[in-house]
Parts: C-alpha cells; sequence; structure tokens
C-alpha cells in the first residue's frame, strides 16, 4: 500500500509537470508577483530576486500610487526584458502608461518624479501606440493589450528599477512584467488556485460568465485519472459521510442526533492548504434556515472577498433545520443548535482538517440573529471560543420574536443565552485581552428597540465597558441589512486583529529603571551571585574607552560606580566625531571560581587601562596598562572599534582566555591580542588595515574543544597562528560562525562592508559560494538560523545595502536567494544592529529589527511585535532612526526557563530603562541566570 501511495504522488507530480509543459509551450506564462509593498517609489519597491525569470505585477496607478516600483540587482550586460500592458476595458482603450528604466549608467534624463541619487534613466512611452498587440492569457482565461516590449542592455553592475507610471496623470490598471525565462514548478502549481482568483479580479472577469475551462491542478488529476489532489481528510472515516466539492467550497451533509434531517457543513480552504499545518477556523453563522440566501450567503461573499487566502484560515458555514437563534430547545432533543455547533460541527471540522484545535483558533462571525448568536455562544462557551464579531444584531431580547420560541421552547431557556444576560454572569472571562468585535447599528436601533427604548448596539457597547469588558466598538458601518463586504469587510480585519495580535504580540515582563544612568551601554551577567540578571552600564570616555561605569542589580538598584560621574554622555571619536560604538566591557567569571567578574577597558590619566573588577564590589583585582594602547589607536580613526571576546584557547575544561581586538575602518592596522585570567599576553597578531572586522566572532571551527577566532577576514587558531585569510578590498563589516554544510567543520561567513560581496568560507579556507556585489553591494550584518521553519537546513540573512533597510535570506548549504525584505517603518532609516532570537521555540529563529520594532522570519513577515507597548518603549527609551540617535537594540537571552528566548531591549544614547518582553503564553516566572555566549560576546556596534 506504501508502495502504491508513493507511485500515484509521482505519477501526480510527474502528470501536473508534463501537462504544465506542455501548456507553457503554447502561450506565455508569467509568474505574478503578489507583494503587499506599495511599490510607488524606490525605498518601498518590491524586489525581484531573478529578473530573468518571466515574472508580472498588477497594480492601479491613482493618487495614492501614481507609480509602480520594481528594484533588481544585476552585472553588468544583463539584458532585462520588459513589457507593460493593460487589461482588455473599454474604459482603457486608450490608456497609455510608460515605463522607465533606472539605474548606475544610463543617460541623465527629464523625469516627472524624482530618481534615486546618482542614478540615469531611459524611457519607453506608449503614446504613439494604436493598436496594441491582443493577447490571451490561456490559464487565467484573461485578456490584455500589451502596449510596449523591449530588451535593455543594463551598461553596469549594480541596482536597477523598472518604473511604471502615467504621463497624463490618467487613473487606471496596468501590468508590468520582467523576464522571458518561464520556470513554474509544482510549488507555483499549488498556488495558482489563488493567482488565478486575483488575475481574474483584477481583469475584472466574471467566473459566472466564463465559458473557457482553466486547467488547474484538480483538473490535472483527473486527465491522469487520479482523481483530485486536494487535501485529504485527516481519518478515512470521512468516506462514510457524502461529501462533494462545489465553486471551490466542500460539502458535507451529515445527520445527527442535534437536529431533525440532514444538514451541510460547507467548507472553504485556502488555495495552499496543507495538511501538515494547523489553520485557525472562521464559523460564519447563517442568517436563515437551510442555507436560504434572502439575506445574501456569507460564505460565498466571502469566498468573493478571498478571505480565506488574506488571512490565511478555514471558512466554515453550516446550515439548521429550524430559523437559527443558537440556543438548545428546553424540551426537544432535535432542537440543540448551540449544541450541533460546538459538540458536533467543531469536533467534525478539527478531526478532518488540520486546523489549531484552540480556544484561539475558534472564530465567529455573524449578523442579525446570527450576531445575537456570535456573542450567545462565546458568553456561553468563553473557554471553547476565542473570538466573536456582531453586526447590527439584537442584544436584549426578554421576549420571543422571529421564532425564537421554536429553538428555545421557554422564556426561561432563553434567559439561559442571552447575550444581555450572559455579559454579566461571564464577564471574568473578558476582562483581560479584548475578544469581541460589536458593530453596526442599521435595523436593530429602531425596528424593535430594547426593553430601555434604545438602540442594541450602542446599549450592548455601554453595558460592556460597564462591566470592564475590553471589546472593539463600531456603529458607525450602516449598510444594508444582509451579508455584504461594506461591512463584513471591516468587521473582519478588526476580529482577525484581536485574533492576531495575540498571536504576535509581546508580553512585558520586567523593567529597570536606569533614568539616573540614562544613555548607556548595557551588559548581561549575575553579579551578584544570586542567579538573575544583573547590568553593567557605561558611558564612553576618549577614544572609544569607558570612562564611568555602573552596576546595577535586576531590580535596578545600583551596586556600585567607578570614573567620573559628571560624564553625562558618550563622548564622540574618530576624525569625523562620530556617535560612540560599545567598547571592551563584559562580564563573565574570568578565573572559572563560581563568581563573575567585570572585564573594562578605563580610561585614566590620559591612557587606556585594562582592569578586572570584582562584580558585586567593583574593586580592582587587577589591572594593566591596556594593550590596546595609544600607538596602536593612532593615526587617522574612523568608526574606532576595540571589541573584547571570550575564547576557550585551551578547552572547556580550563579557565576562558580574553581576546581584545582593534580596528578601525580601514584606517589604522589591525591589531589583536590574546591574554589569561592573569592578564598575561599569550599571543599577538599584526594585520592589515582591512584584515578585522567590527563584529570578529569565536567559536570551535573544527570541533577539537578549542576555540577559533574569525577576526574578520582572517582566521586564527588558539595558538595565535594565522590558518587562513581572505583578500578583500575593504575590511569586514560582520563576521559569524555556524554549521551550515556538510563539509568537514564549521563554517565561516564574511560580509565586506562598503563593496561586498559576502563569503562562506570552510574551515580549511575554501569558498563554498559566494553573494557577489552586485547581489550585496554594501555588506554589513550577517546571521544564521533556522528562519524559515519550513525549508530544509539554516537560513542566512544578510543587510546588503549598507545603511539603509535591505536584506536578503539565502540558503546556508549553498547561498541561493529565497527572499528578500526590507524594513517598512522607514527604508532609509540606520538599520543596526538586527538580533538573532529563539522566539518561538530553540529550533527556529527570528530576526530582530531595530527600526521596525519587531521580530520577523526569513521572509521578512512579522513573528512578533510591541503592539501596545509602542508608547512606553518609546517614552522610555527614546528611540531615534539616524546613526546619532539609533534604534532600540537588544539582547536575546532565555530568562523564563521554556528553551524560547526572552528580548531584552535598551538604547544607548537616551534610554532611561531596560525592558524585558516574553511570549504571551509564557508565564514569565523567572529561572536561573544563565550566561550565555551572546550575553558576553556581544555582536552589536551597540
Amino acid at each position: 500500500m506504501k508502495g502504491q501511495r508513493t507511485m500515484l504522488a509521482k505519477n501526480v507530480a510527474i502528470g501536473s509537470v508534463l501537462i504544465f509543459s506542455a501548456l507553457c509551450h503554447t502561450t506565455e506564462a508569467h509568474r505574478p508577483i503578489f507583494s503587499p509593498k506599495p511599490a510607488t517609489d524606490p525605498n518601498t519597491a518590491v524586489l525581484i530576486a531573478q529578473p530573468h525569470i518571466s515574472q508580472v505585477i498588477y497594480r492601479e496607478i491613482g493618487e495614492q500610487a501614481a507609480q509602480v516600483w520594481l528594484a533588481f540587482d544585476v552585472r553588468a550586460g544583463f539584458e532585462l526584458f520588459i513589457q507593460i500592458g493593460v487589461p482588455v476595458l473599454e474604459r482603457l482603450k486608450d490608456f497609455r502608461p510608460a515605463m522607465l528604466v533606472v539605474g548606475p549608467g544610463l543617460p541623465e534624463a527629464n523625469s516627472p518624479f524624482e530618481l534615486p541619487k546618482g542614478k540615469g534613466a531611459k524611457g519607453f512611452a506608449t503614446d504613439s501606440v494604436k493598436e496594441p498587440r491582443f493577447f490571451h492569457e490561456h490559464f487565467t482565461g484573461t485578456d490584455s493589450w500589451i502596449l510596449r516590449s523591449e530588451t535593455v542592455v543594463l551598461p553596469q553592475s549594480g541596482r536597477y528599477y523598472l518604473v511604471a507610471y502615467v504621463p497624463s496623470g490618467r487613473k487606471g490598471k496596468l501590468w508590468l512584467s520582467v523576464g522571458k525565462k518561464e520556470s513554474f514548478g509544482l510549488a507555483e502549481w499549488a498556488k495558482f488556485g489563488g493567482w488565478k482568483k486575483r488575475i481574474r479580479k483584477f481583469h475584472e472577469v466574471s467566473d459566472k460568465s466564463r465559458k473557457l475551462r482553466i486547467p488547474i491542478l484538480s483538473q490535472i488529476g483527473d486527465a491522469l485519472g487520479l482523481g483530485s489532489p486536494g487535501p485529504v481528510p485527516k481519518t478515512s472515516e470521512s468516506s462514510k459521510i457524502p461529501v462533494k466539492v462545489q465553486d471551490g467550497v466542500t460539502i458535507h451533509t451529515v445527520e445527527t442526533q442535534y437536529q431533525n434531517g440532514r444538514q451541510e457543513i460547507r467548507v472553504l480552504l485556502p488555495d495552499d492548504y496543507r495538511s501538515d499545518r494547523n489553520y485557525r477556523v472562521l464559523y460564519v453563522l447563517a442568517v436563515e434556515k437551510g442555507f436560504d440566501q434572502r439575506y445574501g450567503y456569507g460564505l460565498g461573499v466571502l469566498k468573493q472577498m478571498d478571505a480565506h487566502n488574506e488571512y490565511d484560515m478555514i471558512i466554515v458555514q453550516m446550515g439548521f433545520e429550524k430559523e437559527p437563534w443558537y440556543g438548545d430547545h428546553a424540551t426537544d432533543s432535535k432542537t440543540r443548535q448551540a449544541s450541533y455547533l460546538k459538540e458536533f460541527v467543531v469536533p467534525f471540522v478539527e478531526k478532518h482538517y488540520s486546523t489549531l484545535g484552540t480556544p484561539d483558533g475558534r472564530l465567529l462571525l455573524g449578523f442579525s440573529k446570527s450576531g445575537w448568536g456570535a456573542f450567545s455562544l462565546i458568553l456561553t462557551y468563553p473557554e471553547f471560543f476565542g473570538y466573536a464579531a456582531s453586526w447590527d444584531a439584537p442584544m436584549f431580547f426578554d421576549r420571543f420574536h422571529y421564532s425564537m420560541q421554536q429553538v428555545y421552547g421557554t422564556v426561561g431557556q432563553l434567559e439561559a443565552y442571552r447575550p444581555d444576560l450572559l455579559v454579566s454572569r461571564q464577564k471574568e472571562y473578558f476582562q483581560g485581552r479584548p475578544r469581541l468585535v460589536l458593530a453596526g447599528q442599521q435595523d436593530w436601533g429602531t425596528s424593535i428597540p430594547t426593553p430601555a427604548g434604545g438602540d442594541h448596539t450602542l446599549e450592548m457597547h455601554r453595558l460592556l465597558e460597564k462591566e470592564g469588558i475590553r471589546h472593539i466598538y463600531d456603529n458607525s458601518l450602516k449598510v444594508p441589512h444582509r451579508w455584504n463586504q461594506q461591512w463584513m469587510g471591516p468587521t473582519l480585519a478588526a476580529l482577525m486583529g484581536l485574533a492576531r495580535a495575540q498571536e504576535i504580540s509581546m508580553q512585558l515582563c520586567h523593567r529597570v529603571d536606569i533614568s539616573s544612568h540614562k544613555g548607556s551601554f548595557v551588559c548581561l551577567g549575575d553579579l551578584t551571585g544570586d542567579r538573575q540578571v544583573d547590568f553593567l552600564l557605561y558611558r564612553q570616555g576618549p577614544q572609544t574607552t569607558p570612562g564611568f561605569l555602573a552596576a546595577v542589580d535586576h531590580q535596578g538598584r545600583t551596586l556600585w560606580e567607578l570614573g567620573d560621574p559628571l560624564l553625562k554622555k558618550h563622548m564622540e571619536d574618530g576624525v569625523w566625531n562620530e556617535p560612540a560604538l560599545r567598547g571592551i566591557a563584559f562580564i563573565h567569571d574570568l578565573n572559572d571560581d563560581g563568581r563573575a567578574e567585570v572585564l573594562t577597558e578605563f580610561w585614566r590619566d590620559g591612557i587606556p587601562m585594562l582592569y578586572v573588577l570584582e562584580g558585586d564590589t567593583g574593586q580592582i583585582l587587577r589591572e594593566i596598562p591596556s594593550p590596546l594602547d595609544l600607538e596602536v589607536r593612532g593615526g587617522k580613526r574612523s568608526r574606532c572599534h576595540p571589541v573584547g571576546r571570550i575564547a576557550f584557547l585551551e578547552g572547556r575544561e580550563r579557565p576562558p582566555s580574553i581576546v581584545l581586538k582593534y580596528g578601525a575602518s580601514n584606517h589604522v592596522p589591525c591589531y589583536a591580542v590574546a591574554l589569561n585570567d592573569k592578564l598575561e599576553i599569550l599571543w599577538e597578531i599584526h594585520g592589515s588595515s582591512n584584515s578585522m572586522g567590527h563584529v570578529p566572532t569565536v567559536g570551535d571551527m573544527d570541533f577539537d574543544d578549542k576555540d577559533e577566532l574569525l577576526l574578520g577576514t582572517l582566521m586564527a587558531d588558539a595558538t595565535g597562528r594565522i590558518l587562513w585569510e581572505k583578500k578583500v578590498d575593504r575590511h569586514a563589516d560582520c563576521t559569524t560562525i555556524a554549521d551550515l554544510h556538510p563539509s568537514a567543520g564549521k563554517e565561516a561567513l564574511i560580509s565586506v562592508c562598503s563593496t561586498g560581496p559576502v563569503y562562506c568560507m570552510s574551515s580549511a579556507g575554501g569558498v563554498l559560494w559566494e553573494k557577489t556585489r552586485q547581489e550585496v553591494p554594501h555588506g554589513q550584518g550577517i546571521w544564521a538560523g533556522n528562519f524559515i521553519y519550513d525549508e530544509p537546513g539554516m537560513e542566512v540573512i544578510v543587510l546588503r545595502s549598507g545603511h539603509v533597510g535591505d536584506f536578503i535570506t539565502v540558503r546556508g548549504i549553498d547561498g541561493e536567494q529565497l527572499a528578500g525584505f526590507q524594513q517598512t517603518r522607514n527604508y532609509n532609516g540606520y538599520p543596526d544592529f538586527p538580533c538573532v532570537v529563539s522566539w518561538k521555540a530553540s529550533n527556529e529563529q527570528s530576526l530582530w529589527i531595530p527600526i521596525d520594532r519587531t521580530l520577523v522570519d526569513g521572509y521578512g513577515r512579522i513573528v512578533a511585535e510591541l503592539g501596545r507597548h509602542e508608547v512606553l518603549v518609546k517614552e522610555l527609551l527614546q528611540w531615534g532612526e539616524s546613526k546619532s540617535q539609533i534604534a532600540v537594540q537588544a539582547f536575546a537571552v532565555d530568562l523564563c526557563g521554556d528553551e524560547r528566548e526572552e528580548l531584552i531591549l535598551y538604547q544607548p544614547y537616551s534610554g532611561r530603562a531596560i525592558l524585558i518582553f516574553t511570549q504571551t503564553d509564557s508565564d514569565a516566572r523567572k529561572k536561573p541566570y544563565v550566561h550565555e555566549d551572546d550575553a558576553y560576546n556581544i555582536r552589536s556596534y551597540f
């Protein structure tokens, strides 16, 4: 049987490829681009990773979006194929948009909008086109007029843009494409159903009027005689229940003990539904019995809205024998509507489809009678359903109206399900996070008023406020009383906002007041031995050397201070007086006696000293003039960055060693030195002006229990012997060590500043893969982790464009680009310095984006955000978005003991607090602090 299943799967895959391949030879097949980015200027341009692949974007041009910008990085001589067209619509018959290719090496051009600095342009108008070429897209059944096609040879390597705009300023629709090579696989086929709907909607093609049979996956299976390759129910018992598929909706027909006769359960799945993922379920509550459409068809409207794809959820609507009021009858066991939904429909859906199976994954939506039902059900079963939304519904009936008696039987039974009475009984379940959306005030404001003579929506809002129940309220949605997108769109958006807020929000679990030491660099460690995290704070004096230090405990109480208390802010340094960077200061148990020390440079009497201080008192235990003396620091200095690292040069069973490094952005010779815990020098390395980077990395590359040192573009072993050096024009900005490749040992990642490229090096010094200077024109930060959970192996994220927020994610094993994303709040904001966080699980990483104040995955999708804490964080940390007032910085450490990391936020120039955030489902209880590598070998400038 297993062999049969395998062969069947192979046949489906091979057949799909063969049929699609045959179709591709008969028509032009663009891969569509559906991006949430505005694409209205260079900062919000949609990044095209492979501009040789045929891809198309569909957009409307109007006042808010006068242009469409695509961005791509290419080598000199790249032949760019571009095309522009419009849907075949009578109103667009004489609509003539133009194209502009923008980039380095192109001639100066008069443009109606501002071009990026230093870029030229070449324009392609369509005004003279009298008879555009007609094009029928077979896959989607859409028609277009192709206005112009061109091939442009790009003269230089670098970033280019393709821009569509309308010289006349007229509004309209257009599509813009790049590339000729058709590249579709099974992954693209799996998305085709959703693509087709969106493309047809853009072209204003009605499915009802469609006569052409469009080839889709199910029909490919039919052609091969294999049946539909659609979602397979979790259990074979589903074969006992009649099921059919109609217009993309799966219809189950059931008989139960809760109702008379046979009833339908209709299920709409996301187009890319997968049985190995768990989905949220929206239960659309019917207004009429059966599927009577006198007031419209809720599931049908949501399907037209593409809500199942937009919110990536399953949508379910069920039928009822009697008019639905969502209660159980007092005596008739065959009229139990509430129990039918809770005891049969929800378990049925969760048994046969991949769902979250938790209250947070069960949402209710209704209006009129079903709006009553949504509130009645969640208030009756607050621990079963998660969220509910109601629009224009009665809420205060104390007697029977509209067939209520046949559902409830008695007034006493009605009282058990009345929303107004349940609010007071169940308020304790709803006084925390908001779970209710109350909207609309159309028919139920006047037709049958509340017992008090008012309208139902407003009075329910006042009752919820009186009982301290947080909710979303909007009575401005006054539209026809039926299922329609005008109220369903905003109401569903609010409902999903509540559900998703719980999913991606953060919980503030601890706050440390450091206002008396405002604007300090922060270090972590246990200074007092009580197994809680404490903090070392310092301000930079001359030459990027601490001039004032203070230690505070977990509650913010000052333990000790050292240095000049009048040093109220960091001193600038270097030729251009740049803002201070993090220097050498950290907490560690240097002599392995179980007590933490502080290792720090310190400015004293005109020279930098190196101190070992007692952690809890600040007493000087050992001191020497810093090996990074004024001779090392001499010459023209820029971005001066002395760095300290803990390294196990003699193995993990011996006390650690100290490695200090000095570099200054290619302006002075680099220098590294290793010392033991007594501050005795073990070895030195004198390098060139670009051999050492801003963020070096320590790690055991060859698994011999001794650390190697990736100091920049050179690798040294535990004895200080240089193993290899990658010769480049500029210094490495950042480095990292990770196990990415099946080759022997770990791999070294090097991101070269200003010019790129990025290298992945083997432990022996060979290049395993490279991202070119065109792909990474200004290498900055580089991070390794499991950023895309569904992808095998680890990924690497690169900050690719220097001091703006432009990231790419590549596969760790071969460097193939998987995604590109940008900062969303301010693309041009100074992006440094992101931080890797194991937020969701110990084996799944996210990246903290300081400008956006969010955690994202490898696609740039939000994993968690500050949410309602934004205002507090802004007030206490006073973040900026420039080099002189940087964004919110972070450490990631597991403080709560559930194998997920907490986020410790600070701001080193103006911050008045340290804020610790954890997951919303964490109990936020502190575990004994464990001093982890990233807490002392700090991977940040700041």
